[in-house]
Order: C-alpha cells, then structure tokens, then sequence
C-alpha cells in the first residue's frame, strides 16, 4: 500500500510524482501519484511537484482541524516531517495536534501501522494475540511466558518486513 501524498515529504514526493505539461488546458501542469493528482501553473515541473504537494498537506492538515467537514475518511496528519518543508502550515499543525486526545493519537499510530503491514503478517499477529488471550484464561504463567514472546516475535517480524518509507512513516507518528 503506497502511502498518501500528505504522507511523503517534499522530496519524497517529488522522487515519485508524475508532471505533465498541458496545451489548451488553461493550467499548465497536471500533477500525478498513486491515483491522486492536482493542478498547477508553476514555471517548471519540479515546481509543480512541490505545489501540488503543498496542496495536499494543506488539504490533510485542513480536514483534521476541529471544526472541518466530514467527507469520509479523514486523512491522517502529515507528520513531523513532512510539515518541516511547510513552515507555513506548522501552526495550523499544532493546533491540529493539541486538539487531539492522546488516545487519538494512539489510534493514528495504531491504524497507520495496521494499515502498512501486509494481510499475512496481520493474520499472523492476531493469531498471536489469539494464543495470548486463551493462555491467560487458562491461567498458566509458563505456556502464556510462551504466546507472548510469539506474539512479540510476530509483531517484530511484521514491522521488520514493512518497507522503510512505511515504517519511517510510522515511526514519524510516534515522535508526534
């Protein structure tokens, strides 16, 4: 699952969009990644890349404010990051963070690592969990000794199979 505009930094994003310059549009640049895409009229395309980005920080940071509507899904919050290239979005940020309960960041964390590991590592985690939550119903501290270190290992290997830009990415959460 490739991560959301918002969820890249500047560059990162500028690594893997798509710009294409238009004739007869009325905008210059059409900007692409991963099924998203914005409109621009910077001079250049790298320019464009970086504008189209802004945008969809902007965006993201703007639909988690508390007063924002409701379109769905909320987007997750950019993280620390990728607000450092957007000075001029870290108040609003702020705000944004300081408004949230910290179980809601717990949950952000929760759901972007979730969401970032593949089906089987997720299927081999919550059997873990399972063999952990039948253990300690059966009240033997050796055997749930056991299901808890596999489940320690299943959730360590997941994350060590995650890509690098994902776990960074989440990793970023935490530091929040």
């Amino acid at each position: 699952m490739a991560p959301a505009p918002h969820e890249l930094t500047k560059a990162q994003f500028a690594e893997v969009a798509q710009a294409e310059a238009l004739t007869n549009h009325g905008r210059k640049w059409n900007v692409t990644y991963n099924g998203t895409s914005g409109f621009s009229d910077e001079a250049t395309a790298e320019a464009a890349k970086a504008d189209v980005h802004h945008a969809f920080v902007n965006n993201a940071v703007y639909f988690n404010e508390p007063d924002a509507p409701t379109f769905g899904d909320m987007p997750s919050l950019p993280s620390n990051a990728v607000i450092a290239d957007y000075p001029d979005l870290a108040e609003r940020w702020n705000a944004c963070m300081a408004s949230r309960p910290a179980t809601g960041k717990v949950e952000a964390v929760f759901k972007a690592a979730l969401s970032r590991m593949t089906l089987a590592d997720q299927q081999s985690i919550f059997t873990a969990q399972d063999r952990c939550w039948r253990e300690q119903c059966c009240g033997n501290a050796g055997s749930q000794a056991v299901a808890d270190k596999l489940f320690d290992n299943a959730v360590s290997a997941a994350f060590t199979r995650m890509l690098p830009s994902d776990r960074q990415y989440v990793e970023s959460l935490c530091g929040q």
